[in-house]
């Protein structure tokens, strides 16, 4: 019988990582609870917050270089939508919010949240990871959610993105799918 060292081994932060890139929508703490739920009355151990983080520094890059450099199976079509691994996915492991905030220029030098503005952390979509300035937002905006553009939804440059609070957690607002 085998006696596992780690809480997360690199085999299952491998799958993980997979999953992720696979299932973009329901974001990564949706992912590791499905990669590690089990039989009902079996003992599960989950994952610390920062194990994730502590697996990224163990592995290093070389499981997903090796892993985008050998095509398994026919490649696609030109017209394929595809997916790659990016280093912001890589971030996005972490329990802690990526920090960028909705809406700020890509060349900001300084694209994180500001001192006094309070935000909202957007889970899964197009907009997973990113940070919503909801300063000044009145409790009925707050409770309704928000139709942000996006450019990289659904429905191309004149799209929206839907996002409203979680009920359990409401400083974290789940996508609800995307609209012209």
């Amino acid at each position: 019988m085998q006696r596992r060292l780690r809480d997360l081994p690199s085999r299952v932060g491998v799958h993980f990582l997979l999953a992720t890139c696979l299932f973009p929508e329901v974001g990564y703490r949706l992912v590791r609870d499905k990669l590690t739920a089990g039989p009902s009355g079996t003992v599960i151990v989950c994952p610390s917050t920062k194990a994730p983080r502590e697996l990224r520094r163990r592995l290093g890059s070389a499981p997903v270089r090796a892993l985008s450099e050998v095509p398994a199976g026919p490649l696609a079509r030109p017209t394929t939508a595809s997916l790659s691994v990016t280093p912001a996915m890589l971030l996005s492991m972490d329990e802690e919010p990526v920090g960028r905030v909705y809406g700020t220029d890509h060349d900001d030098p300084y694209q994180g949240p500001r001192p006094g503005h309070d935000y909202r952390e957007l889970v899964a979509g197009p907009l997973d990871g990113l940070l919503l300035d909801v300063t000044g937002w009145s409790p009925e905006e707050l409770v309704d959610g928000a139709a942000l553009r996006t450019e990289i939804g659904k429905y191309g440059a004149n799209g929206r993105s839907h996002y409203g609070p979680r009920q359990a957690d409401l400083l974290r607002w789940d996508w609800q799918g995307d609209s012209h």
